[in-house]
């Protein structure tokens, strides 16, 4: 008898982040949740949906989402394709 292991998983991560002005100065602090509804086995060679929401519909929070959407998804997906 041979045992294959498989996993399905739903996944919501907690963020903060800090915003600081030029002087170095934190000017908001967003915070937020990251939720990934689907990683398995199944689509272990294809990206997982991705889903970013803020407590805030300010803009601190629209440009932490948009800096994570484009570098930090890259480093989140490395992350998660280590799990297959």
């Amino acid at each position: 008898m041979q045992l294959i292991p498989a996993y399905e998983l739903e996944i919501t991560l907690t963020w903060n982040a800090e915003l600081r002005d030029g002087s170095g100065a934190a000017v908001a602090s967003p915070k937020g949740k990251i939720h990934l509804p689907y990683v398995s086995d199944e689509n272990h060679d294809e990206l997982p949906e991705m889903r970013l929401s803020g407590e805030a519909d300010d803009a601190a929070t629209s440009r932490v989402r948009e800096a994570f959407l484009g570098q930090g998804k890259a480093v989140s997906n490395v992350s998660i394709s280590r799990l297959g």
